[in-house]
């Protein structure tokens, strides 16, 4: 067997999910289908990617055992073991995971999950420099594999995409058998209708019956309007369907993606979620066509084959040669396309984000007179995606050209056949001329049947795209839970937590928080503190310890009922598009007026607020760019009190303030009876005068104290406030 049958290449959903294509792909080469959603789901893949050790580890899981190696001096590449799973660099500098499946004498066949089965040279591939003008860099690390017999007793995943479109097709069952019905009679009437010119030529013209073909010509006009009646139900069905499938996947998903845990979301790039939206539209496309068009199709090819056979076998083996040969260039070319494609959409990706960095950055681009580099940079990767453009289409016009070329020498050796079988009395000229129009029923008929096979494809990758954001554990709801209380302490109790697999970001956690203490967390910038604060919110859960209320763990309250009773305000604590009322109210119904523009006032925001068009209705633009970064932060403080939390929690919350309104703020929060005061910042004036101060270093907590005691006996907490004794 040729070895090219067996390379094995499963696209990655997204440039995270190289490393679970390729284990997909390395699985699937020695026999085994494992769902990429599996493989992803279990290597834990973060916005930082995959690394070499997280590979190693899901391997063994999978039954397959990998050891991974670095490119030493004594390498030989003849000698390297495939397939085995290589670490490269792209063009714009990400890290990337392909296989390499066969070493040539002067190239290398390497699956890559982002573009398909390409070959690259070998001297380049093997010897480049970072910077050379190669599409791959090889970092030296390779991951080489071997199955044991747990691979081969593991089970193949579930066929997710093919279950999920025959569940949303059942939904619409009514529907589809008036479709199908609609379709059939379209059908019939289409090819009734290719027998009138036939029946002139051969009946009505030399007979002169005159009767006969106003009658003809009457009734053919009447199927043609019951068939556009006919037609425009059918789309009308199809536009209902349509809409029925977009609402049934986009608001499923939208929910869900409300629903998710703040780690999920925090582990994945926005971009990969909104994504998903587009995908369902690729679902819908599939689905339509699967209903719209292949029922009629199927039913043209069957019905017209028959007829054509009926009419004339020979002609009929002609034409029978021209599908045969018309299916096997777009099937031959699709291989490809595919790469092409893939490889065109990747470069454009990277021009994008090019162009987004230059235009988001040009005052830094101005400011250090980097106009050139980023030009010539941005030139390069311009030239690349264009060239790209050009392979592509020329691509294009050398399979329309041969397509046009098998339909004139069919056509023309049709007619030739044709036209023996007319000087040999075995058919007729309007037969030849029915035989034409039918030909071109059937043809297109083959060609759209064909053309559906990628769009499915695409469609069955768009919804486990979508099932690897709805397969991902949401927020747990419990009921008849007793409302969150706090009257008397919050505490965590031996804590440990890690948000990817790997070390932990906080370490053996304790701290005790009374109702009404003013509490400061401090320390180096990734110590923990933004992730230990979160755990006070229920946006992260604790990998190890507890965390008390009133002597009740925090996890068997309600998820809702706590983040009425905690707030989180973050430095940049996120501005709708929508009037400044609507971001202070958050939806509260019970918020009033008066109390808002009170509450405003106390925090220095109803000064700047009402000077602006329409007051409180003023609309903000995104993010609030339309405000400065002081008083984002104010707007923000200010909805937070409006909602009389029981814990607020300050992240660097007044970082952007000037000095007086800080003061004032805090010296207001500080005020509100029964409130608890949990403080994030780097400013002494801020913390110095908490109850009590917790210094986080390496996610321990190495100090705990005031700020007169902490100065006394931490030497870490005179560091950060340039208190070092000499």
């Amino acid at each position: 067997m040729d070895d090219s049958m067996k390379y094995r290449c499963i696209k990655q959903y997204d440039s995270m999910d190289c490393a679970a294509a390729c284990l997909a792909s390395i699985a699937w080469y020695y026999g085994k289908k494992i769902p990429i959603l599996e493989i992803s789901e279990a290597l834990e893949t973060s916005k930082e990617g995959t690394s070499v050790w997280d590979v190693c580890r899901i391997s063994e899981k999978l039954g397959l055992f990998a050891s991974a190696y670095k490119k030493n001096i004594d390498f030989k590449e003849k000698e390297l073991e495939v397939p085995c799973v290589a670490h490269v660099y792209q063009e714009d500098g990400l890290a990337h995971f392909i296989i390499i499946y066969k070493i040539k004498k002067n190239s290398v066949v390497i699956a890559d999950p982002a573009v398909g089965i390409i070959e690259v040279d070998r001297k380049k591939f093997f010897n480049s420099e970072y910077g050379e003008d190669s599409p791959y860099f090889w970092t030296g690390v390779i991951i080489l594999f071997q199955t044991t017999e747990e691979f081969y007793k593991k089970k193949e995943g579930m066929r997710i995409a093919e279950n999920k479109f025959i569940e949303l097709v059942k939904k619409e069952w009514k529907r589809t058998i008036y479709i199908i019905l609609f379709s059939a009679i379209s059908m019939a009437i289409s090819i009734v209708s290719s027998f009138y010119f036939g029946t002139l030529i051969d009946t009505v013209i030399p007979n002169r019956l005159i009767y006969s073909l106003i009658f003809m010509t009457l009734m053919v006009i009447l199927m043609l309007l019951i068939k556009t009646i006919v037609d425009w139900g059918r789309a009308k069905l199809s536009l209902d369907i349509s809409k029925s499938f977009n609402l049934e996947l986009s608001l499923k998903y939208y929910k869900h993606l409300l629903d998710l845990q703040v780690m999920s979301i925090e582990k994945r790039k926005n971009g990969e979620f909104i994504s998903r939206f587009q995908d369902v539209i690729r679902v819908q496309e599939a689905l339509v066509s699967s209903i719209l068009v292949l029922p009629i199709d199927a039913l043209f090819i069957i019905a017209v084959s028959i007829i054509l056979c009926v009419l004339n076998i020979k002609i009929f083996a002609v034409v029978v040669v021209m599908c045969f040969l018309y299916t096997l260039v777009m099937v031959g070319f699709r291989k490809y396309y595919s790469v092409l494609n893939s490889e065109e959409m990747s470069r454009e990706a990277r021009v994008t984000s090019h162009l987004i960095d230059s235009i988001e950055g040009i005052l830094t681009v101005k400011a250090y007179t980097y106009n050139k580099t980023i030009f010539n940079n941005g030139k390069k990767k311009i030239e690349r995606w264009q060239d790209t453009i050009l392979n592509l289409g020329s691509t294009e016009n050398l399979q329309s050209a041969i397509k046009v070329l098998i339909g004139g020498m069919g056509e023309i050796i049709v007619l030739c056949i044709g036209a023996l079988e007319i000087i040999g009395n075995n058919l007729s000229i309007g037969e030849l001329v029915t035989y034409n129009i039918l030909i071109g029923y059937l043809l297109t008929p083959v060609k759209d049947i064909v053309n559906l096979q990628p769009l499915y494809h695409s469609a069955h990758v768009a919804m486990e795209r979508l099932e690897s954001v709805l397969r991902i554990k949401v927020e747990k709801t419990k009921e008849g839970i007793e409302p969150f209380e706090f009257d008397e302490e919050i505490e965590l109790k031996d804590v440990d937590f890690h948000f990817v697999s790997g070390k932990n970001i906080l370490n053996n956690i304790n701290i005790k928080i009374r109702k009404g203490d003013n509490v400061a967390i401090i320390g180096e910038t990734g110590s923990g503190k933004t992730s230990l604060a979160k755990l006070f919110m229920e946006f992260y859960s604790p990998d190890k310890g507890h965390i008390y209320v009133d002597g009740a763990e925090l996890q068997n309250f309600e998820v809702q009922e706590i983040r009425k009773a905690v707030v989180y305000v973050s430095q940049e604590d996120f501005l709708f598009t929508a009037s400044v009322r609507e971001n202070l109210k958050m939806g509260n119904e019970e918020i009033s007026d008066e109390e808002m523009i009170e509450i405003s006032r106390k925090m220095g925001v109803h000064q700047f607020v009402s000077k602006m068009e329409r007051a409180y209705d003023s609309v903000l633009e995104e993010r609030g760019k339309n405000l400065s970064k002081g008083q984002r932060q104010k707007l923000s403080l200010t909805r937070a009190i409006l909602r009389h939390p029981k814990i607020l929690i300050l992240d660097e919350a007044t970082s952007n303030m000037d000095s007086i309104s800080e003061r004032e703020i805090l010296n207001y929060i500080k005020g509100i009876r029964d409130i608890t005061l949990i403080l994030i910042s780097h400013r002494i004036n801020v913390i110095a005068d908490s109850d009590c101060i917790y210094v986080l270093q390496k996610g321990n907590i190495v100090a705990r104290g005031t700020d007169k005691q902490l100065k006394e006996q931490c030497k870490l907490y005179r560091q950060l406030y340039g208190e070092e004794e000499k």
